[in-house]
């Protein structure tokens, strides 16, 4: 049986974005949903029980119209009890068995700290699958088709392109194009003569880099293009994404020169403001 994709939702309109891209997935592969929302004990006493049915109508009304459409869906109601959100998420995700999280990045319940604080760090460094990240500014649609144009983001370290695979397991039934892109960055200090006399040279090698993987891609029956480019990497990858029209962006958060911390720090944030496309994030243990 394929393995289920998981949504949690906090019942606000900016989670529900989420939803076009996971029934996407869902659709495309034919694995099952699981939409789940987590309350949290803050409601004033004697208001548990209706947050609790407000809830579970929201719940129940997703899930039916999503049935409506031919796909698999179960609901989950499930309460911190003085955890937290992402441990709950991630409970859930385990005992199901899913191979996916999509979510939006914005809502209430603290849902809007997923990217930017502790919760998306302890999500992220303990999830053993991908997730995917819907940024409240993503209003683009999916091609009906399931082809989608990945962009790639690559460090040409042996640990990013061990990531590859298992990154992209999790969205080959859908993916008809990979963009493999390189940013060379000048560092600090001398930038200048760098730019003038190791630019170049960097850059070549990058190209060659990629190109290998690219073949080794190709081997596998995928469409993939490379580009390098030079300038920082948040910056680059957002104006790339917007200069081919991608459909999605797709990071590992292995390799050298800081990709390690793309999520957990202010790169993937910033990737995440500056782009209106979902990020496929796969953490370090898929």
């Amino acid at each position: 049986m394929s393995k289920p994709i998981l949504v949690p939702l906090d019942g606000s309109e900016l989670s529900q974005r989420a939803l076009p891209y996971a029934t996407a997935l869902a659709r495309t592969s034919a694995r099952p949903l699981i939409l789940v929302r987590v309350l949290t004990p803050k409601a004033p006493r004697g208001e548990e029980l209706v947050q609790e049915d407000e809830a579970r109508t929201d719940l129940n009304a997703n899930a039916e119209r999503l049935r409506a459409e031919g796909l698999a869906v179960l609901t989950v109601l499930a309460s911190t009890l003085g955890g937290d959100v992402a441990h709950v998420i991630l409970e859930y995700a385990e005992a199901h068995g899913c191979d996916l999280i999509v979510m939006s990045t914005h809502g209430r319940s603290g849902l809007s700290r997923w990217v930017y604080g502790s919760t998306a760090e302890k999500v992220l460094r303990q999830a053993p699958l991908p997730l995917l990240l819907v940024p409240a500014t993503s209003d683009q649609e999916w091609p009906t088709n399931g082809g989608l144009q990945v962009l790639v983001p690559f460090d040409g370290s042996a640990e990013a392109e061990s990531a590859l695979e298992p990154m992209l397991a999790s969205i080959r039934d859908i993916t008809k194009h990979v963009l493999l892109l390189q940013v060379v960055v000048a560092p600090r200090g001398g930038a200048a003569a760098y730019m003038f006399e190791d630019l170049p040279a960097e850059i070549e090698v990058a190209r060659a880099s990629l190109e290998r993987v690219a073949q080794m891609l190709r081997g596998e029956g995928l469409t993939v293009g490379i580009q390098v480019v030079a300038g920082s990497v948040a910056a680059s990858i957002a104006s790339v994404a917007r200069q081919e029209s991608v459909d999605l962006i797709a990071m590992a958060t292995h390799g050298r020169s800081g990709f390690a911390r793309l999520v957990l720090g202010s790169v993937a944030a910033e990737t995440l403001q500056r782009a209106t496309t979902p990020l496929l994030v796969c953490g370090r243990q898929a």
